[in-house]
């Protein structure tokens, strides 16, 4: 693929219409790089990036900081799609475009519920980007930090009886996501939603003091799992890593006789 290409790719992508598809597949292109250059490997994808990343730039809208934000889409959707972009930025190292605008106007989509939209997915997004981009400026932290106190009440809210949680508390249809085996009535908790909340709590624990998590009382696991305390996880990982280590010094025994 050459430059010409891959610009003539992206311009193709609903931006204007459908941005969290269009960003998600930018994302998974520049995964493909991110991979390779792990991996020792320098493919011609990882020299496209750069024009990848100024093109990035160009259609950023320069007040919100957002991509794809328009009148005409949801604005759950550019949340997602902002989200997907920042990804690929900080998956390479570098610092997210207007980030204190993408920052600024995160934190505004927030809704006093605590959630960034209600779905599993615009809620993530919301909390990720403002955890994430907290990090680089101190003029929005106690913002943030509110949005994240908020965000624990929603997220925890959304825990169905069963112990996994909900995409939101109205149900949804999932086959517009391509997750057709995760479809879930209202009510009804589902692996992917599951997932992302999870995840949205992980990230609201990452600013938070951990003794709030201890004092969760979290629901029964049922068909899913459940919430587990943290000094529950380091006491395993301890235990897996003096296994491990017991096993290490096994080995070398048994190779130096």
């Amino acid at each position: 693929m050459e430059k010409a290409e891959v610009l003539a790719w992206l311009e193709c992508l609903p931006w204007k219409d459908k941005p969290h598809i269009a960003a998600s597949w930018v994302f998974h292109f520049a995964s493909l790089g991110g991979t390779n250059l792990r991996c020792g490997h320098s493919p011609q994808i990882l020299s496209l990036l750069p024009h990848v990343f100024r093109w990035l730039e160009e259609i950023q809208d320069p007040e919100t900081g957002f991509w794809g934000w328009s009148s005409d889409v949801s604005p759950q959707h550019t949340l997602i799609a902002t989200h997907s972009i920042a990804e690929v930025y900080w998956l390479f190292g570098r610092e997210t475009p207007r980030s204190e605008e993408v920052l600024s106007h995160a934190l505004a989509m927030q809704q006093r519920e605590g959630h960034f939209g209600g779905s599993h997915h615009a809620d993530f997004s919301g909390i990720d980007l403002a955890v994430t981009l907290s990090h680089h400026t101190d003029k929005m932290y106690e913002t943030m930090m509110f949005a994240m106190e908020r965000s624990l009440l929603w997220l925890l809210g959304c825990q169905s009886q069963s112990g996994g949680f909900l995409s939101a508390t109205e149900g949804r249809e999932h086959q517009r996501f391509g997750w057709s085996m995760c479809h879930a009535a209202t009510g009804q908790a589902d692996i992917w939603s599951t997932l992302l909340r999870m995840m949205g709590l992980a990230r609201v624990d990452d600013v938070m003091p951990g003794a709030i998590f201890e004092t969760v009382a979290w629901k029964a696991h049922g068909a899913f799992f459940h919430g587990i305390r943290k000094s529950q996880i380091a006491t395993t990982s301890r235990v897996r890593k003096a296994e491990d280590g017991e096993r290490k010094r096994a080995e070398i025994s048994t190779i130096a006789h």
